[in-house]
């Protein structure tokens, strides 16, 4: 059967690397079958909502990220018939996901096969929380495993100089532009690390067509589609630029009296009064930070201030000090053996993370490049292997963790001290196998599961894997009152759309400028029935997020609005408009 699947059997590594791949997804099973509270409202909500809405005839514009519209249509497409169809294709979507992801990061590691064994990669795959906390924004995933597959064939380029590795390298930059607008950046920076790799062997410009023409293609082609088909030719990148370069305000803003609305909205508003408006400063935004350099400082400060604390949560707060040891040994091995131009090419992959210094810092841009520490992780934990088969220098690395062990003890840093003093452990149990065995595992092998165990041990607990029960949700009952009660496409007010979605409803954001500017019950319940709106979907996006909005509602109840459904103590409701 394995012989009819591959024109050969797949090696002893390649099944281990499915052995551990299934043994990740096994241990993180919970996140594939979320219920509709574990689901990402607003961001993966829209973006499985924009596979609906292609799949009836939208396109969405460039900047709307059509890939994973794409994606989620032909999920649409399987589901379509059931009313948790959302639910189930953020379920398979999620799990296609993250196994792009861990392939990509595994094929990065097969790049440096002559340097680590690839399944060292696995290590940090299976310890770290990113490609699971990523997974709640699917564009930001499928953007950072076609980058991550661009990565693979940038350093195959690298390692034979052969030119087939730029045409597909560019094919997945082309899909990548196409997931995320990052990708517009990241292939100016593919680009220029192409010149350099050719540029390091001797000077040719035929390198530069294989690496332009398929995301020309693919980027092009999309753009001459979307104006063929809605007769308009709409990028919209440097609009969807400036939003978030508003909503970026958020991270410089205290909440003001005088604004009432949801904090990102009042940080919108700020933002105006700061810069001025999108179509003052012709939705440029250099133009904006130029009208008020002084308060874009003042953000940016508070941007650099927060990055370390984004960097901790990203890898988890028990496991940033092994992260970064063995990252800073993985550097430490490069630039030892001189792959200065290999260390540099990893390095500069990462900075299209810089455009987000000008607009919004999030920590999911940190977890898209996640295949680079990772890649130095596993370079650094092989190198400490490694290091052990040389009795002066484990004496000296041992004697070094064991001194910062005793320092942290002093200064009650506990998470360096744990780590440090496990570490120390891990290493001179590897030394002494090394020293006094001559059969049984190899010293990699030894030494690459101790310090997989040394992670184990820092990592917080894993779940166990439990199946959902839809009967039992108060957000899945809701769902189906709500499409029992209504009409299909009848359009639902709520605080964010997921839940209306979710029963093919169309959705009605009460944190709009037009409900706020409302201040009795009878003046929302007017505009609700002047509107056509006949529902509203109650859950914590509209009770906490739009708590103004609520109070209204909630005040007159009874008067305005019947309850089709309430559960979960009243946190989780259906109103009918009367």
């Amino acid at each position: 059967m394995l012989q009819r699947l591959f024109k050969r059997p797949p090696d002893r590594e390649t099944l281990l690397a499915i052995l551990f791949f299934a043994l990740n997804v096994f241990l993180v099973f919970s996140i594939f079958i979320p219920m509709m509270r574990d689901i990402n409202t607003w961001d993966e909500s829209v973006y499985v909502n924009t596979g609906r809405s292609l799949v009836r005839g939208e396109l969405p514009p460039f900047s709307r990220n059509p890939l994973i519209g794409l994606f989620y249509a032909a999920l649409y497409l399987i589901f379509s018939g059931s009313p948790f169809w959302m639910l189930y294709s953020i379920s398979l979507g999620r799990f296609l996901l993250f196994g792009l992801m861990w392939l990509s990061a595994y094929l990065i590691a097969r790049q440096f096969a002559r340097s680590m064994p690839p399944l060292a990669m696995a290590g940090p795959l299976l310890l770290f929380p990113v490609l699971v906390d990523i997974l709640l924004n699917p564009s930001d995933a499928l953007f950072a495993a076609l980058s991550g597959f661009a990565l693979w064939q940038v350093l195959g380029f690298y390692n034979d100089q052969d030119r087939s590795h730029l045409w597909k390298a560019s094919l997945f930059l082309g899909l990548a532009a196409l997931s995320r607008n990052d990708g517009l950046v990241l292939f100016v920076i593919f680009l220029f690390l192409a010149a350099l790799i050719v540029r390091s062997v001797r000077w040719d410009f035929r390198w530069l067509l294989p690496a332009v023409i398929p995301f020309a293609a693919l980027v092009g082609g999309y753009l001459l589609l979307f104006a063929a088909v809605t007769g308009g030719f709409e990028v919209g990148t440097m609009q969807r630029s400036y939003v978030a370069f508003q909503q970026g305000q958020s991270v410089d803003y205290k909440r003001e009296p005088d604004c009432q609305q949801k904090l990102l909205k009042c940080a919108v508003l700020k933002a105006q009064e700061l810069y001025g408006t999108g179509e003052e400063n012709g939705y440029s935004v250099f133009h904006a930070i130029s009208r008020n350099p002084q308060a874009f400082a003042s953000r940016l400060t508070r941007i650099l201030g927060a990055l370390p604390s984004l960097v901790v949560d990203t890898f988890g707060k028990r496991m940033i000090f092994l992260a970064l040891i063995l990252a800073a040994r993985g550097i430490w091995e490069l630039l030892a053996k001189r792959k200065y131009l290999l260390l540099a090419i990893l390095l500069l992959w990462m900075t299209h993370l810089g455009v987000y210094f000008l607009t919004f810092f999030r920590i999911g841009y940190i977890r898209t490049i996640y295949f680079v520490p990772f890649l130095l992780i596993a370079l650094g934990a092989y190198a400490f292997v490694q290091d052990m088969s040389q009795r002066r220098r484990a004496y000296v690395l041992i004697g070094l963790f064991l001194t910062v062990t005793i320092a942290a003890v002093f200064l009650d840093v506990r998470a360096l001290y744990f780590t440090t003093a496990l570490l120390a452990a891990a290493l001179l149990g590897i030394h002494l196998f090394q020293t006094t065995t001559t059969d049984g595992p190899s010293l990699a092998t030894m030494g690459l599961l101790s310090l997989l165990a040394v992670g184990l041990i820092l990592r917080p607990i894993f779940d166990p894997p439990v199946g959902r029960d839809l009967s039992q949700g108060a957000e899945e009952q809701a769902l189906l009152v709500m499409v029992d009660s209504l009409p299909k496409n009848t359009t639902v007010a709520a605080g964010s759309p997921g839940g209306v979605w979710a029963a093919d409803m169309e959705f009605e954001d009460l944190g709009g400028d037009e409900y706020y500017a409302v201040t009795s019950p009878a003046e929302l319940h007017d505009l609700l029935v002047q509107k056509g709106i006949t529902a509203v979907y109650v859950d914590s996006s509209l009770s906490n997020a739009n708590e103004p909005i609520w109070k209204l509602i909630e005040s007159q109840l009874d008067q305005y609005y019947t309850t089709a459904y309430s559960g979960r103590e009243g946190s989780i409701r259906l109103l009918l408009v009367k």
